[in-house]
């Protein structure tokens, strides 16, 4: 039991290192509309036609900001 707990401790702990990092990350991505498309997809949940109708841009380019944004945060990670 003892050796579960521990365990279960020291997985919330990285996963709470990890969603900081994640979070901080996603304050970091540029250009700022990219970031705003994130938070807007993820954050908030919403579509991507939502999103693409509040910024103002295609789908295609909510597309390609996530896509770009997902393969920066990957790498970050590595």
């Amino acid at each position: 039991e003892f050796r579960r707990v521990l365990f279960r401790s020291i997985l919330s702990e990285e996963i709470d290192e990890r969603l900081d990092r994640l979070m901080l990350l996603i304050e970091n991505l540029e250009p700022p509309i990219r970031q705003l498309i994130f938070r807007l997809r993820y954050l908030q949940e919403k579509s991507y036609q939502e999103v693409a109708d509040e910024v103002g841009v295609s789908k295609v380019t909510v597309f390609n900001h996530l896509s770009k944004a997902m393969d920066w945060i990957k790498k970050q990670f590595k």
